[in-house]
């Protein structure tokens, strides 16, 4: 299963660690301590001491990283579980690492950290475990707190929501996903059911629902438990229903577990190439057969490029961090080669869009400094080179692009693996509009070769150092092509009167009335 990601404004770096947690981390090494040897302080009080010392401070440090007191221990599970899973590994081996720079573990027997990554691990799950059933025993009745899917707000924290939610996962034949919690009162914001994190009070719908939009993720429908209506008001209903109205929304009112209607209209994006070329051999005759083997050219490269751009990873990192503040990552759920989405990820160059209260900040304050450069530079597209090496990119290829900015027939762009530099960038880049970009993306999808990947890569270059260039030439050329390959098969390919089009020359229903992010990562 796929989890959808904070927006930034919805970020923060508010560490929440549990009384309990921290003093696993300190008994936990005593205990692997006494299990091994039989004894505490034997055999060298030192290293016992200097074990301690680094496990307590690595454990603490993995907790508050990996966030495991965010997950409300009522509604444990196992996403909870592997979080703590991945919390417990990481801090034993920093802490085996430390020492083994320091000592060499001398004094430290071998297994003493694996015995103690169980004990840990095993008091983490106990606590837990205690937790959930003080709270079943007290009778809390309080609130608690790759394909195209329907994406679900849903508003109120209670144990229906928490059912609900699990409902959602085991049907996911369903294809859809439960993307944010509401609740009408602010105590569990920024805590988690089931991997959903609860992001404000229901008056936020609004603001979440837009950021949301500018990250690729788009709103589908809003679903109020009917137990949280008479505690939202009639006014607020009213104001949400308008809202949601607006912006083509479906809200509904969920009544226990009956089941969701059906109603939205989704269309299924992931076409299988073959499907896509039956639909397009009027726009693309052929597809360039380096294609077949052009991954296998890119990975290694790839690999090479990621070792060398290690050097830039940390002071780009640090320059957002410093000017653009936490968290320094953005992300966007893009469409790529025969409709699939993926999530890609950027050095984030923007400040939040909203605050912490919902209001809206500014576009003239949001681009820092720092911000420029990265963008400038492209040094915030460096993370791209990882989606390189897990096959949702290229390095070469027409750029990825939101759903909602597909082009009206984009079957030949999703043909091939999108780009992190293509022929479009190098021949105009933003002075391009859309139309021109689409033909010179599916000249390239036509012509591509090894030689012509390498002068897009020298030209890319010659963009950063001089800037961006149209190129009327390349856009002449592209047109005379797609004209001469494409004429007759083109009214061949178009359908007849009435005949509906296909859903690989179609935009998704649902994203169709999405909200262009005119201000945005979106680049």
């Amino acid at each position: 299963m796929q989890y959808i990601g904070a927006p930034v404004s919805r970020a923060s770096l508010n560490l929440r660690l549990s009384v309990y947690d921290v003093a696993v981390a300190v008994i936990s090494p005593l205990a692997a301590i006494y299990l091994r040897n039989g004894d505490l302080w034997s055999p060298d009080v030192q290293t016992v001491a200097l074990f301690f010392f680094a496990s307590v401070g690595f454990s603490i440090a993995s907790f508050a990283v990996f966030r495991v007191g965010d997950a409300i221990p009522r509604y444990f599970s196992i996403v909870d579980a592997v979080t703590l899973l991945k919390a417990v590994v990481a801090s034993e081996l920093c802490t085996a690492l430390a020492l083994f720079t320091v000592t060499r573990l001398d004094g430290i027997p071998r297994s003493l950290p694996a015995l103690h990554a169980m004990v840990m691990i095993a008091c983490l799950l106990l606590v837990r475990g205690g937790q959930h059933l003080a709270a079943r025993r007290a009778g809390m009745e309080r609130t608690s707190g790759k394909t195209v899917t329907e994406h679900l707000i849903l508003i109120g924290v209670n144990d229906f929501s928490a059912l609900y939610i699990k409902h959602i996962h085991a049907q996911s034949k369903l294809r859809r996903r439960v993307i944010a919690l509401l609740d009408t009162s602010n105590k569990w914001v920024g805590r988690s059911i089931g991997g959903v994190r609860v992001y404000g009070p229901a008056a936020h719908l609004g603001a979440l629902i837009e950021e949301f939009s500018a990250h690729g993720v788009v709103t589908n429908r809003v679903l109020v438990m009917k137990t949280e209506a008479e505690a939202l008001g009639e006014e607020f209903c009213q104001d949400a229903l308008e809202l949601c109205s607006q912006l083509g929304i479906e809200m509904t009112f969920l009544p226990l577990f009956e089941e969701l209607n059906a109603k939205t209209e989704v269309i299924n994006l992931q076409v299988s190439v073959e499907t896509l070329e039956r639909h397009i051999v009027g726009l693309s005759p052929r597809r360039s057969a380096y294609f077949k083997i052009k991954h296998i050219v890119e990975f290694p490269i790839s690999l090479l490029l990621i070792l060398v751009g290690a050097l830039f990873y940390a002071p780009a990192i640090s320059l957002a961090l410093l000017d653009v503040g936490w968290p320094v990552l953005f992300w966007q759920w893009r469409i790529g080669r025969g409709g699939q989405e993926f999530q890609l990820y950027k050095i984030r160059t923007l400040r939040p869009a909203f605050d912490r209260h919902g209001g809206k900040i500014p576009d003239e304050r949001r681009l820092s400094r720092a911000g420029r450069f990265l963008r400038k530079t492209h040094f915030d597209e460096l993370l791209q080179l990882f989606n390189v090496i897990t096959g949702d990119m290229s390095l070469i290829g027409p750029r990825p692009l939101l759903a909602h900015d597909q082009p009206a027939m984009p079957a030949v762009r999703l043909m091939v693996r999108p780009g992190i530099t293509g022929w479009a960038q190098v021949n105009g880049g933003t002075s391009l509009d859309a139309e021109e970009k689409e033909e010179l993306d599916a000249w390239y999808v036509r012509n591509a070769s090894p030689w012509l990947d390498l002068k897009i890569i020298v030209l890319t270059f010659g963009t950063l150092l001089l800037g961006e260039r149209r190129n009327d030439h390349a856009l002449a050329l592209a047109r005379a092509d797609s004209d001469r390959s494409g004429a007759t098969e083109a009214r061949r390919a178009t359908p007849a009167a009435g005949e509906p089009l296909s859903a690989s020359s179609r935009v998704p229903a649902g994203h169709l009335n999405s909200p262009p992010a005119s201000f945005s990562e979106a680049r």
